[in-house]
């Protein structure tokens, strides 16, 4: 049994024991850390390091090793967990409020750099508040779905700029369809200001953000290996402000690439249900 799905057994086991991972630690001699990196699949403890743990567990490392029919039990747990590890539903939901956030933000983005360089605007007012509103509900949707997906992976970091993510995005909203004018012509401090604050907190939370998926890396493959590299760059791009035309266009397919990712556990989820 490979990474990460031993991480996934072993924390369904002690879970089934009623145990904390303090509490397992303690019983296997072993530092926090630890069992924390094992079970989200960050590193490939040594064999007397599993043994040890299966052994506090009630199981045998030969038992979950070998093909005897208890080693097929291991395998049917490790099925369970995989099958109700993520709430489909919410991820369903995640990404339809990711699609939508998607279109609404970038509609509002290409409005506000059209009005920039000619002081019109694409779209009339009621519909730019009205994409903003929007925005706000199907961020905190998507990146509910984001959270999910790290705490059942036990991403802290992805956790921690999820919630950051969500929060930064509410308020650079509430912002654009509020304080910052839609008529506005950039040209007052008050106005100059918020815009910086939106741009300069933008980058912090790709930053963050991309930080968070290169944290379980190794555990990935395809798009979701490299994610967090666009995710570093577009954040670092956009922090200057004077990069921040690059900084969009790298943005754009770093969301684009979240939405994907979340579409992509939803599938897998499924297909080890119906398994």
């Amino acid at each position: 049994m490979k990474q990460p799905e031993l991480g996934i057994y072993i924390a369904q086991l002690r879970k089934e024991k009623g145990l904390t991972q303090e509490e397992l630690v303690e019983r296997c001699n072993i530092n926090v850390r630890t069992i924390q990196r094992i079970e989200a699949g960050e590193v490939s403890p040594r064999s007397y390091t599993i043994k040890n743990i299966l052994e506090v567990l009630g199981k045998s490392f030969d038992e979950v090793y070998s093909g005897t029919k208890e080693g097929q039990d291991s395998k049917e747990v490790e099925s369970s967990t995989m099958k109700y590890s993520f709430n489909n539903s919410l991820l369903l939901y995640s990404g339809i409020g990711g699609v939508i956030l998607f279109i609404c933000y970038y509609l509002m983005t290409i409005n506000d750099v059209f009005h920039s360089f000619t002081q019109d605007n694409i779209f009339l007012e009621s519909s730019y508040t009205v994409l903003g509103v929007v925005s706000i509900i199907t961020v905190v949707l998507f990146y509910t779905g984001i959270y999910h997906i790290a705490q059942i992976k036990n991403n802290s970091l992805l956790k921690f700029s999820s919630i950051l993510a969500m929060i930064i995005n509410v308020i650079s909203s509430i912002l654009l369809i509020t304080v910052i004018d839609y008529d506005s012509k950039l040209i007052s401090p008050r106005d100059i200001l918020f815009g910086i604050f939106v741009i300069v907190a933008s980058g912090i939370t790709y930053l963050m953000l991309g930080a968070g998926y290169l944290s379980q890396r190794k555990n990935e493959e395809g798009l979701a290996k490299y994610l967090g590299f666009v995710g570093l760059i577009a954040g670092g791009f956009m922090i200057t402000v004077l990069l921040a035309p690059i900084a969009f266009v790298l943005m754009l397919i770093f969301d684009l690439g979240q939405i994907i990712l979340v579409f992509r556990n939803l599938s897998q989820s499924k297909k080890s249900i119906n398994s």
